[in-house]
């Protein structure tokens, strides 16, 4: 997207595309050849240099080998010279137009990712750990970013040479003329290609155009160590050729077990249909999950997903008819979560491929060894501590607002989104407010709300969770409750205004230029401060409430803790816009959230890598403290604000101890975490 005009992508980045394109298949046969299910690794394909170029190479090198009583033939100079190749091909020393500055400059980490440069912008770019393409040159060289046939003792390709040619040569300047010779003749027949870095020293790489790729391809295997090379099946260079290892003295032949290719397979079919895939979480805003789950319910397009990664969030309620397999990737820790699981795949056709990846874990050990344990065990209905006062006194707000909008379903409506409400210029207390009108049919109709609420439980809820709920109920607990919620909500709308107004006239009363760093940082600020306004904003006023705690929280019964991450995205190289910054917003569970948002940890989600930079225990407006007296038991850890807590034993676990004194704590509430990632 940052490469498109009026929705169509420009010509640079055409260009700058292809020659991406082209570095990957370099790369597949080059710099990653030996590394994961390659084409070449999976015998699908098979590289190969022209041959008449090597005997054209041999032929400028003869004399030398009578000069320096080496005995070598044709035959023994095709063995040495493709195994020489085979190491610089997949080690990398493969010519590119993207390691052009690297090999023109100083062989710096900046100029081989064109740091700073916009002649390249998706070009690979190298972390300062991962591994470099290895170019060669003949002359002395330290710093091991390239690989230098020269030496005073020995090295690689000194042991090589000796290996290939069957001789022990005790002067080190004599192999190292051999291969300043071979570089130079190899250049002149264009099978490598020189640059001369900014020192005026040669380094070169090998001139991808004189290589053939074929799906004919042969595995060959160390007569001792057991080491594989492929070739291309018609090249027979490679046989008979030494070991690649250093300390090996065997040779290469070709492998007589070919068995079972599985991945060879994959990549020969004429069909091969690509994965699309997504994550499914709870944390995902609620268009975007349903967007997903229509799509791969659907699949309307070619490219509709067809794979899904979730957490439990599709363990029910989600019913994909053609969904035909199901990976768990551990054992779920009960028959009813088995169950419900798999039993999203097969539900047409009433069959399905499910596979379970066990841990090493107990738990995970004990089902892989008894599956059925598992599979008939005993399913368990749900269950909840109803007489927590807590989740009784939601329960009963939810009750509230249903009784509300049924007596007048046409006055009686609560907003669907956050910008609905008009909270800067709304007075939170002014009658008109859905929340004040919903307080004054709750003063109202107080008895007869409660009456029918608790006879809906029978005898579930004691008497002591009964006089509680009447309590907040009849002495405007909940009525302050819901009041202060929408009070912080607009004076958080309303500090971010102010913190953006701030930031303005800063810049404009230190007349600070836009083109300066300073104004750049500045205005990330105003638009981050821009898009955390346009999230609350988005916010549903139902879901809001159920995550600040006011409504239950099916997912959670805690109050939800909120991550604001902000992602700042620099215009790409060559972008025809400026690229925007995005902001998420991501509840969890208070419990999950103390690990996950612990700061300097990192949370993954959507495609992004956010590392928790800060937590707020301070209400938006600056100037109140979160510090709030809580009642702690010492037995059960059950907790509850004090205004709740009576002289009375615990209410979880009955310890009398809970009534003393130095049970009382303060605890700072979380606001709110924060990220910022680039």
């Amino acid at each position: 997207e940052d490469y498109k005009v009026k929705g169509k992508p420009t010509p640079a980045f055409y260009k700058e595309y292809e020659q991406r394109l082209s570095w990957e298949i370099l790369s597949e046969f080059g710099y990653d050849a030996r590394i994961g299910r390659t084409l070449e690794k999976t015998g699908t394909a098979g590289v190969a240099i022209d041959s008449e170029l090597l005997i054209q190479l041999f032929n400028h090198l003869e004399s030398w080998f009578e000069e320096n009583n080496v005995t070598a033939t044709k035959g023994s100079f095709l063995k040495f010279i493709s195994g020489l190749i085979y190491r610089l091909r997949t080690r990398g020393a493969l010519s590119s137009p993207f390691y052009e500055k690297f090999r023109q400059g100083q062989l710096k980490l900046w100029d081989l990712n064109w740091m700073k440069d916009k002649r390249h912008f998706l070009n690979k770019n190298f972390h300062p750990r991962s591994r470099l393409p290895k170019l060669i040159t003949f002359l002395e060289h330290k710093a091991g970013i390239l690989d230098s046939t020269f030496t005073k003792n020995t090295n690689w390709f000194h042991k090589y040479f000796e290996k290939s040619f069957g001789c022990k040569i005790t002067m080190a300047e004599i192999i190292n003329d051999f291969y300043e010779l071979l570089i130079t003749a190899a250049t002149s027949t264009g099978i490598f290609d020189e640059a001369i870095d900014k020192k005026g020293k040669p380094n070169y790489a090998l001139n991808p155009k004189v290589f053939y790729v074929s799906s004919k391809q042969i595995k060959l295997a160390c007569t001792d160590c057991q080491s594989t090379v492929h070739t291309e099946q018609r090249d027979s260079s490679l046989i008979g050729s030494s070991c690649q290892n250093y300390r090996c003295a065997g040779h290469y032949e070709e492998d007589p077990i070919q068995g079972f290719n599985y991945y060879q397979l994959v990549y020969n079919r004429e069909l091969s249909p690509r994965i699309y895939a997504a994550e499914h979480t709870g944390i995902l805003d609620r268009p975007n999950r349903e967007n997903i789950e229509v799509d791969f319910k659907t699949r309307p397009k070619h490219n509709s997903l067809n794979a899904m990664v979730a957490t439990s969030t599709l363990e029910m309620g989600i019913d994909v008819g053609s969904l035909d397999s199901t990976m768990n990737n551990s054992i779920p820790p009960l028959p009813a979560n088995f169950l419900q699981r798999i039993g999203r795949a097969g539900r047409s056709s009433g069959a399905a491929l499910i596979t379970n990846f066990a841990q090493k874990k107990a738990h995970d050990l004990y089902y892989y060894s008894e599956p059925k344990e598992m599979l008939n065990g005993e399913v368990h209905t749900p269950g909840c501590f109803i007489n927590a006062k807590e989740i009784l006194l939601r329960q009963f707000t939810a009750y509230l607002i249903d009784c509300w909008t049924k007596e007048n379903p046409v006055e009686n409506k609560i907003p669907n989104l956050v910008l609905n409400l008009a909270l800067r210029t709304t007075d939170i207390h002014d009658s008109g407010f859905f929340i004040s009108r919903l307080i004054n049919y709750q003063t109202k109709e107080a008895d007869n709300l409660l009456e029918a609420f608790i006879d809906q439980y029978g005898d579930s809820i004691n008497r002591d969770s009964i006089d509680g709920l009447t309590k907040n109920v009849k002495e405007e607990h909940l009525a302050t409750r819901l009041i202060t919620a929408f009070i912080n909500l607009k004076n958080e709308i309303l500090d971010i205004e102010k913190k953006k107004s701030a930031i303005i006239k800063y810049i404009k009363d230190n007349n600070i230029q836009k083109t300066s760093d300073e104004y750049q940082e500045l205005n990330k600020e105003i638009n981050g401060l821009k898009n955390v306004s346009v999230v609350i904003n988005k916010r549903q006023v139902l879901e809001h409430m159920t995550n600040i705690g006011l409504l239950p929280n099916y997912a959670f019964p805690e109050t939800g803790a909120t991550l604001n991450a902000r992602v700042y995205k620099p215009k790409a190289k060559e972008a025809a816009e400026d690229a925007k910054d995005t902001q998420f917003e991501f509840v969890r569970s208070s419990s999950a959230a103390i690990r996950e948002f612990a700061p300097h940890n990192k949370f993954y989600s959507q495609g992004h890598s956010f590392e928790v930079s800060g937590i707020n225990t301070y209400n938006w407006s600056g100037d109140q403290s979160t510090l709030t007296e809580m009642r702690f038991c010492s037995r059960c850890d059950h907790i509850q604000p004090l205004s709740l807590s009576e002289n009375k034993p615990c209410p979880k676990c009955g310890d009398v101890s809970f009534m003393s004194q130095a049970n009382i704590h303060k605890f700072a509430l979380v606001e709110g975490f924060k990220s910022d990632t680039t």
